[in-house]
């Protein structure tokens, strides 16, 4: 038998290199900092889209009260000046909506056109902000004068 079959292989039992644990160490560094500012992306946007939320329905109920100013009055003079009032947050003009730091509405009488059956009403604005006057939400509706 040859001596060259014989020869048994010996083999290193001293482990990874200092080289490739630097290397897995950086790049599971960079995957944890890459998830890590991806969630806390995530989580502020579903907290924006929260406070969103509430805005909207905030925006809803002023929109249902106005709605009811409108609906109970005895006719359309009256119906006008309850909503020119400045307590409920009735504004002036459109632009100084956008100014406001709470919630605010602006309204113009107008004649929309049915079919061909003129409807006179209220074009209504609401605007709701949120995240501290960053960002608002704006809600638009007809309100039909029913006097």
């Amino acid at each position: 038998m040859d001596k060259s079959a014989r020869t048994i292989t010996q083999h290193s039992n001293k482990g990874m290199t200092l080289i490739e644990v630097l290397v897995a160490i950086t790049i599971l560094t960079i995957l944890i900092v890459s998830f890590s500012s991806m969630l806390s992306i995530n989580f502020s946007n579903i907290f924006i889209f929260g406070e969103q939320s509430k805005a909207i329905a905030k925006a809803k109920e002023k929109t249902d009260e106005l709605y009811s100013i409108v609906w109970s009055a005895n006719n359309p003079a009256t119906a006008s000046a309850a909503l020119t009032n400045p307590s409920i947050g009735w504004k002036r003009d459109y632009d100084s909506l956008f100014e406001s730091p709470t919630t605010a509405y602006y309204f113009e009488t107008k004649t929309k056109t049915v079919d061909g059956t003129p409807i006179q009403g209220y074009e209504v604005s609401v605007v709701v902000p949120y995240e501290e006057g960053k960002y608002h939400v704006e809600l638009k509706s007809f309100i039909e004068d029913v006097n």
